[in-house]
């Protein structure tokens, strides 16, 4: 008599119920993440624009009213993947987000907006960014309007 030797139908029920626990835990965790990685290139992105905000207030003593103030082109213009437009308005830096992936951040605003110190000890200035809702560290002076209507879960820790 010949012996067969293999898995019965219920150990293999067992294995397909642990991987669909296994995925319905995954799924998710995973499309959150591709919606925070695309989120983050706006942080990428700005990263030239604060530099510029940055030198004009430090050689004018103000902040820049729109992007032609820097010499940059318009917000549509300045863009990447995932990013819409950049616009600076008074200061501060309104990114608008495309997406190909979800509803949940497909034209959200996010904001980023210079922190200043003017009444240092030492004289100098000292500037800094806050991004969309972060709170305000006491002792700054948040500069521009706060425009961001992104939730705070799509962006980077520092933003939370």
């Amino acid at each position: 008599m010949r012996k067969f030797y293999g898995f019965t139908l219920i150990e293999l029920m067992f294995v397909i119920a642990i991987i669909g626990i296994l995925a319905a835990v995954a799924v998710p965790q995973y499309t959150d993440y591709m919606k925070r990685a695309q989120v983050s290139e706006a942080f990428i992105l700005s990263t030239v624009i604060k530099k510029e905000v940055t030198e004009y207030y430090a050689y004018h003593g103000t902040f820049p009213k729109n992007n032609h103030a820097i010499a940059f082109p318009k917000p549509e213009e300045l863009g990447g993947k995932y990013v819409k437009s950049m616009q600076i308005q008074e200061g501060a830096i309104n990114i608008v987000l495309k997406n190909q992936l979800a509803e949940e951040i497909s034209g959200k605003i996010l904001t980023l907006r210079p922190l200043i110190v003017e009444a240092s000890t030492t004289g100098m200035i000292v500037l800094t960014w806050n991004c969309g809702n972060a709170e305000v560290p006491q002792g700054f002076s948040a500069i521009g309007e706060n425009q961001t209507n992104l939730a705070a879960k799509w962006t980077s820790t520092p933003c939370r």
